[in-house]
This record gives C-alpha cells, structure tokens and sequence, in this order.
C-alpha cells in the first residue's frame, strides 16, 4: 500500500517540479526561456528538461499558460522519465506581483506517462547526483583526482539540501487534475512491478500542511504478484513542507481485484494512516476491510519500509458470514 501512494505521490509531485521551474521564466518571452527552465529543473532533479512543443500565455488576469510536449530525461542513457502530453496553468496574479507567491488557480495534465525505475545497486533514474548526470560535464568530471571528486560531491550533496529561490516560495494550488495517465514502477532489487493506468484524479486546494481532498479512478496492475484491480479512491490526505510525510484521513479505496488464483475479489479499504517515506515508517491508526462478507477492522506499526518491512497488527474486530450468507 505504501509503494502505491508513494508512487501516486510522484504523479503530483514530479510533474509539479517541472511545471513550477518553467513558470518562473516564461513571464518575457516563454519559448525564450526553454533553456533556463531546463537548467533549474536540472538543479532540482539531475534530469534534463525537454519542451518539443509550445508555451504560450494570456497577460490579462487571470494569467494562464499552456504548455505542450514536455518530457524529463535521464541524460545518461536518454530515457524519457516523465513526459505531458499537455499542461494547463491557471495563475493568481496579485499574489505573483506583490508577495512572490505562486499561487496556481489550477493545474490541469493530460498525457501523464511516468517511468520510474530503481537499478540493481539501488539508485532512482528521477533524482541523481549531478555530477553524475550533468550532460555537458561528464568527460570533464571523469578526468577529476578522487579527492577533487569527493569534494565536489560533498559540496553538491550540501547544495542539494538547501532550500533554492524556487522551493522557498510558497506554492497554492486551487485545485489538480490528471487525466489519461500512464505510471510504471519497476524495482531490480525487489522485482516489484506496478503499472498504474489513470482515467482521472483529482484534488480540491493543494497546499503543503493542509488537508486535500481527492478522488480517483485508476487500473493497476501488481506483475509480480500476478493481480489487478479496477480502483476508485475517495478520501484527504495532507503533505509536509518536505513531502515526505502523507497523512491520509477518511481514505476509502473500492476495489475489483483479479486474482489468477482466487479469480474476482471484491474489496473496500477505509484508512487513516500517517506514513513517513524518510523514516521508511506508517502509523495505520485505523484500517477497515470488507471483503467477501469478512470484515477486520484493525491498527497497525510498520517499520523498515524499504527493506523488509517489519509489522505489528493490532486486531480490533473481526468477523465472518454466517454459513447462511456463505452458501
């Protein structure tokens, strides 16, 4: 459950860092600024940002900007990690002029495709050391001393951890909308392998330490499990400064799962939980399951998240259909 919130998580959040880098150059002239929006992306990811197609914007409030063709590559091997068919960027223009906020009335995407790959050794192809994926560096980098390269990588690893202009701005967005999205997830490690399909999410105001409510129809598939579900998700979560801390409340997912072995499983979820991707850490406070006719309500510790999880399950209640109800 963790691995698919976080990568539920990576829909808004890497898309968002690659939209939020281009709005801050586009203000004079938009196509213009196509090569600095790709190096403050690179700063913030270690990818490269391409824009094949267009931007082009409105002055007059509302401001909005429309953005098509985008996609982030691994500049090592030229993969393509993310890419937007097209975005859809309503902004609030006083907040922009006069507080340097970015304050977004909403945020439309369509054509999402996310592939999001974890190597043998364990490193991300969406966030790498730069003086690993810098494109115009690399031979250059390669040339170092060991110490000339530690340095370097230490003073990176500092730069990377400080707060940069754009993080620093507060970020409002009225409302989210993701529409015919693609997401594969796909562990070396672990052979896990996800793929999520999504007809449509959508979130009210998402803003960082308030609760957000959101809504989804998704298709997923667990390869390694040999499972899929039909999804529909209902529920509020709420993001830290960090991102790194989800508190889900009320979270109702409805699922028809397709087992090879058990063959249709119907099954409804209502969780409230705070999970800590740093920590590797979820407090499931309350877990409700109905699944044909049994239903558990529970709470639950995890730990170790990004290994071997370890579990502590607290059984609240749990009850199973009469003999009646089972014929």
């Amino acid at each position: 459950m963790s691995r698919i919130i976080i990568i539920l998580g990576t829909v808004i959040v890497l898309p968002l860092i690659t939209l939020v880098a281009i709005l801050f150059f586009v203000l004079d002239n938009p196509d213009a600024y196509k090569q600095q929006a790709s190096e403050m992306v690179f700063e913030e990811t270690g990818n490269q940002l391409v824009i094949d197609g267009d931007i082009t914007w409105r002055f007059f409030p509302p401001i909005a900007i429309d953005i098509t063709g985008i996609s982030l590559v691994d500049p090592m091997n030229q993969k393509t990690i993310v890419s937007l068919n097209q975005a859809s960027v309503d902004l609030a223009l006083i907040p922009l002029l006069f507080d340097n906020e970015l304050s977004i009335n909403g945020l439309s995407i369509d054509g999402l495709v996310i592939d999001a790959q974890i190597d043998k050794q364990g490193n991300t192809n969406w966030s790498k050391p730069k003086a690993q994926s810098a494109p115009d560096n690399a031979s250059a980098q390669t040339s170092n001393t060991t110490a000339a390269t530690t340095g370097t990588s230490a003073e990176q690893k500092n730069s990377a951890t400080e707060p940069s202009t754009a993080s620093s701005m507060s970020i409002n967005i009225a409302s989210v909308s993701v529409t015919d999205g693609q997401i594969s997830y796909n562990d070396a490690q672990t052979q896990e392998s996800y793929e999520i399909s999504i007809t449509r999410l959508q979130t009210t105001a998402l803003v960082t330490n308030q609760p957000t409510d959101l809504t989804a129809e998704l298709q997923v598939k667990d390869n390694q499990a040999g499972l899929s579900a039909d999804i529909d998700i209902d529920g509020t979560i709420m993001l830290n400064d960090q991102l790194d801390v989800v508190t889900v409340k009320a979270f109702s997912i409805d699922a028809d799962v397709d087992s090879k072995e058990y063959g249709q499983i119907p099954l409804a979820l209502k969780i409230d939980a705070i999970i800590n991707s740093t920590q590797g850490t979820a407090n499931v406070q309350s877990l409700n399951l109905n699944t044909m006719g049994i239903e558990l309500s529970s709470n639950m510790t995890v730990t170790d998240m990004d290994n071997v999880p370890a579990i502590l399950l607290s059984l609240i209640h749990i009850s199973e259909p009469t003999r009646q109800e089972a014929i």
